[in-house]
């Protein structure tokens, strides 16, 4: 009964880690991050001085961007962590409510923050799970991990006779 839990344990994380591998290339394949245009601050701000910009909402340092033009082409920019989009526009000499571009800004979810925490640690995890199986593993035939090199032979007894 002990052999089969082990068995069932054995095969339970090989699962979770096929599961673990199969989420992470979904999400890498069909992530919905590019299907704005990237752009950098510097034509954000001419756009804006040239009032080609309509909305801008903001999501921590990401900005998503919609033209006045293409409001159907949504474009995206990063700004320096710490800095608030009116202080980029102070500096610029722009004022947003002249040019009427609407600015939105959305609050950044702590629970974000929580999951990229967890996602730093999963590698150091994911080792220390493989180095207790590789622990177990080796406990295993009477904890003999460095004895390689014992003989395993068996003594002779002359006044034994042996069966083929």
């Amino acid at each position: 009964m002990n052999n089969q839990r082990k068995k069932w344990a054995g095969n339970t994380f090989v699962y979770l880690v096929i599961l673990v591998i199969i989420i992470g290339v979904f999400f890498t394949l069909f992530s919905s991050n590019n299907s704005a245009a990237s752009t950098d601050l510097t034509t954000l701000l001419d756009q804006a001085d040239n009032g080609q910009i309509s909305k801008i909402v903001v999501d921590g340092d990401h900005l998503l961007i919609t033209p006045r033009q293409n409001a159907n082409q949504p474009m995206r920019a990063t700004k320096e962590p710490g800095t608030s989009i009116f202080e980029i526009f102070q500096s610029a000499g722009i004022n947003p409510a002249e040019k009427g571009i609407i600015i939105e800004v959305n609050e950044s979810g702590s629970m974000g923050s929580f999951f990229g925490i967890i996602l730093q640690f999963l590698p150091l995890l994911f080792f220390g799970a493989i180095l207790l199986f590789m622990m177990r593993q080796a406990q295993g035939s009477n904890n003999q991990t460095l004895g390689f090199g014992k003989s395993r032979a068996k003594m002779f007894a002359p006044n034994k006779p042996t069966v083929t």
